[in-house]
């Protein structure tokens, strides 16, 4: 289990810039290019599910994320292991993040069906005193990551792809892309940004810098655009 509190920078580009954005950061000498072998992030978003509007539980964002090795139509966890988070939004950009390694069908009891685990942060225990969270929408991008010299760390998300739960269901199916993909600066919380490094990342010049609830409304919009095409088939 792990604590992390820091501050994020979110800047968000349309899909169409993303290898000239790239090639930008690519070039940035004091860049040190950290490479995992799962290079595709899978976030799963929950919510109180239809009954109740999908919105999620205030103040708060409960999420389930993995790496795997490569994209995909449908997205379902198994029992490899994955992340449980709940991540506290305290500023524009200063967060907080509770998160706790689970097997995947261990974490979803533990949303769903509320099941017990022993020695969670209060953050996650809290979240049993809720009414049940349901697997709602996803994202899935292929990432990159960079570490400055001064510690500041850069991820690169090429293209968000979404996908789409069927209440009830544990089993997500892609339903398209945001168009737009995304940059983030993270470093620890009392440590201020090198702006030279968003300049010469172009993220002033090809980027929108967006506020930490940007992501989660345009997957709101685009959940619902999905449930209204549904409707008329």
């Amino acid at each position: 289990m792990s604590d992390i509190e820091r501050r994020e920078i979110r800047y968000f580009f349309v899909s169409s810039l993303e290898k000239e954005i790239r090639t930008r950061i690519e070039g940035i000498e004091e860049l040190l290019l950290v490479e995992y072998p799962n290079s595709v992030t899978e976030t799963l978003y929950f919510t109180y599910g239809q009954k109740l509007s999908y919105v999620v539980p205030a103040g708060q964002l409960v999420r389930i994320r993995r790496y795997v090795s490569g994209l995909s139509e449908t997205m379902e966890l198994g029992h490899e292991n994955v992340f449980l988070e709940v991540k506290i939004n305290h500023s524009s950009d200063l967060n907080s993040k509770n998160r706790l390694v689970l097997p995947g069908a261990t974490a979803l009891s533990f949303l769903t069906k509320g099941m017990c685990i022993p020695s969670v942060s209060n953050a996650l225990q809290s979240i049993t005193h809720l009414p049940p969270l349901f697997p709602t929408i996803a994202t899935q991008t292929e990432r990159r990551h960079w570490i400055h010299k001064s510690g500041v760390r850069i991820t690169f998300d090429k293209e968000i792809r979404t996908f789409a739960f069927l209440e009830g269901s544990l089993k997500g199916c892609h339903i398209g892309s945001l168009g737009e993909g995304k940059i983030e600066f993270k470093l620890p919380k009392s440590s201020q940004i090198d702006t030279s490094l968003v300049q010469r990342a172009g993220a002033n010049e090809m980027c929108t810098h967006e506020d930490p609830a940007y992501l989660e409304r345009r997957l709101r919009e685009c959940f619902f655009q999905n449930i209204i095409e549904r409707g008329k088939h």
